[in-house]
């Protein structure tokens, strides 16, 4: 993991170490994240939102409010899900950045997601409009 003893306390390992840190270093994201999973699923199939699951299979397209809240829960989701993972990038240390270590490859494959034009930061005023009643910026829909 890249810990010393000098690191962590006395007779704690590595393992519980990391484990304590990460907690405490996302532990809201990682709550986060099971929650708007949650909400994402939510979003296609509750009583509230249930209708873009029912619009869907009826072989019809969502509607601009129910496309919008699919959106915004996945942009959510893949923001707050690459921030847990950097946690974890952080806290393995210097081992990390060794060729060959696996934690290379996930913080890639994690800042791969949110880095998508469907799920950048510019999809929030896009939502925002769609919320208020105005015309998204074109793309969005």
């Amino acid at each position: 993991m890249g810990w010393t003893t000098y690191h962590r306390p006395k007779g704690e390992t590595d393992r519980e170490h990391f484990e304590r840190e990460l907690l405490a270093r996302t532990g809201d994201e990682i709550v986060e994240c099971a929650s708007v999973n949650n909400v994402f699923y939510a979003a296609v199939r509750t009583a509230t939102t249930g209708e873009v699951w029912a619009t869907v299979e009826a072989g019809d397209p969502a509607t601009s409010e129910q496309a919008s809240l699919l959106r915004l829960a996945s942009a959510h989701l893949a923001k707050t899900s690459f921030e847990v993972v950097r946690a974890a990038y952080q806290l393995s240390g210097i081992p990390a950045i060794t060729d060959g270590n696996p934690m290379q490859r996930y913080l890639r494959d994690a800042s791969v997601v949110p880095q998508h034009a469907f799920l950048q930061e510019g999809m929030y005023d896009g939502a925002g409009a769609v919320l208020m009643g105005v015309q998204p910026f074109p793309g969005y829909l």
